[in-house]
């Protein structure tokens, strides 16, 4: 595949991703693909305000026992997982050039097309997150900081109903 391309398969685990998310009670406030250009591998940017109430590592944790028990696509291996707190200073940065501040219009995505037979590829637009992350543009699902947990009574409360879901896929 060529270089800054991003195959359709990846664009659609993607989108199943986010509603696998949506299923287990973490809707994030921000989720798409990008570029790291230092590891040379596409990466599923995770943005979410439970980043900041649990912690990363108890995320993280959460987010692969999901994965163990097939609640999230196998093409999005936690490992190419990058979580984000909506606060990040790079977050905030590309929030500050999506218009009003906090949300992207959807949908951004362009038309897919074969460049070549049998290759399925998105095509790199230039939405950098610092000098290491380019985002696809046209593999943006959600991007919303307006929906930012307001109170740690409402971060806990979305907390525990993302772990009672994956603790009944577990039982």
């Amino acid at each position: 595949m060529a270089q800054n391309t991003l195959a359709v398969e990846k664009h659609q685990a993607g989108a199943e991703y986010l509603a696998a998310l949506r299923t287990l009670g973490l809707d994030p406030e921000a989720l798409f693909w990008a570029r790291d250009t230092v590891v040379d591998e596409d990466v599923l940017i995770l943005v979410t305000s439970l980043f900041d109430f649990a912690g990363p590592l108890e995320l993280s944790e959460l987010l692969f026992r999901a994965y163990n028990l097939a609640a999230t696509p196998r093409e999005v291996d936690p490992f190419i997982l990058r979580m984000h707190s909506p606060r990040h200073t790079a977050i905030q940065e590309m929030a500050r050039h999506f218009g009003d501040g906090t949300r992207i219009k959807l949908p951004i995505r362009m038309t897919l097309v074969k460049p070549v037979p049998g290759v399925h590829e998105i095509r790199l637009a230039s939405l950098s997150m610092g000098a290491d992350v380019t985002a696809y543009a046209d593999a943006v699902y959600k991007f919303d900081l307006s929906e930012q947990t307001r109170t740690s009574v409402e971060a806990s409360r979305r907390w525990r109903r993302f772990q009672k879901h994956v603790d009944k896929l577990a039982a």
